[in-house]
Parts: structure tokens; sequence; C-alpha cells
């Protein structure tokens, strides 16, 4: 089992947010399996490649604008970093709260709430 919150974790993730979008494609006849083989050798070579966290995101980036079809996945991981950064604010402004810091907790939760705006 590989441990949640490493570098194979999160390249294993992506590897399976691509692999949906290619699923879908395949069986909606949108892509060859020809076609289906080539993208995987690529993504395979590509996510081989990654060596720190911070590339998923450039590297997907690049695979998406190669191959459109991979957008699906793309959107996944920047809706599951919306997440991440989510629940982080909410863990702090809870942290907050229950130290009874009611202002502070209200002003990050605002803060937080501008900027996704």
């Amino acid at each position: 089992m590989i441990e949640k919150g490493t570098l194979r974790y999160e390249i294993e993730r992506i590897r399976l947010y691509i692999t949906q979008a290619l699923l879908d494609r395949v069986q909606g006849k949108e892509i060859s399996r020809e076609d289906l083989q080539i993208i995987a050798r690529d993504v395979l070579d590509m996510t081989n490649k990654i060596t720190d966290k911070s590339q998923i995101d450039s590297v997907l980036d690049s695979l998406a604008k190669k191959y459109p079809v991979l957008e699906p996945a793309l959107v996944k991981q920047l809706s599951y970093e919306e997440d991440q950064l989510r629940a982080a604010a909410a863990s702090k402004v809870t942290e907050l709260l229950k130290q009874g810091k009611i202002e502070e907790a209200g002003m990050l939760a605002h803060k937080y709430n501008e900027q996704r705006i």
C-alpha cells in the first residue's frame, strides 16, 4: 500500500484521474485504442519524471494541452487542491473558535472567502 501524502501517492492519484478520463473517452468512442496506447505511454513517461510534488500540476497541465481528452483529469486535480485549501482553512477557523478567538476566526473565514470569489 502506498502511504497517503507521499510523492508516489500523488502521482498515482493523478494517474487515476487520467485513466478515468481516458476510459470515459474510449467508452464513448471518442478516441481509438491506438491513440489510447500512445497517450498512455506519454503519460507514464512524463509522470515517471516527476521528482517533486510541485511538478504535478505543470506535468498534468502539459499533458492536457497536448491531449485535450485529459482536461477532465486537470479539472479534478485543481478541484482536489481547492478542497485541500478549503479543509485547511476550515480546520484553522475551528481551532481559533475552540480557543475563543472569535474575531480572528471571523477575519480568517472572511479573508478565505474573499480569495475564492
